[in-house]
């Protein structure tokens, strides 16, 4: 994924994070590398992106 395209997908996976009624504040921790702290925030950016993509190669 291009950069560009990377931080439209974290930019709309950290929106639906969110605007998540189970919305803790420590989901969206990162490292300073910018990967997510919390594995259960990790996991999950790996599945939304894996979508993102699917719905943006169409």
């Amino acid at each position: 994924m291009s950069n560009n395209k990377s931080n439209s997908c974290r930019e709309a996976f950290e929106k639906f994070i969110t605007d998540s009624p189970q919305f803790n504040t420590n989901l969206l921790v990162k490292y300073t590398n910018g990967e997510y702290f919390s594995s259960y925030t990790r996991k999950y950016f790996q599945l939304f992106s894996a979508g993102w993509r699917a719905k943006n190669d169409q």
